[in-house]
């Protein structure tokens, strides 16, 4: 279980800082140079990957806890 709350949190600080480097880099940027600036676009894909597989892990996690309070219940 303390695994699992470890995770939790290391996911939610990686999610936060993906947030925090796309909008730094937003910040950064020419805004009409936005759309052609391949460096952005590649950073928004990759993190937008990654933020999906941390949603998945933290949803599969959360399973895993009900189903750690639900044993221990019993």
């Amino acid at each position: 279980m303390n695994n699992l709350i470890e995770m939790n949190t290391i996911n939610q600080k990686v999610l936060k800082q993906f947030e925090d480097d796309i909008l730094t880099t937003l910040k950064n940027c020419e805004q009409a140079k936005l759309l052609d600036d391949d460096e952005i676009i590649n950073k928004l894909d990759n993190t937008k990957e990654e933020a999906n597989r941390i949603k998945k892990d933290q949803i599969e996690s959360e399973k895993r806890e009900q189903q750690i309070k639900i044993e221990r219940d019993n």
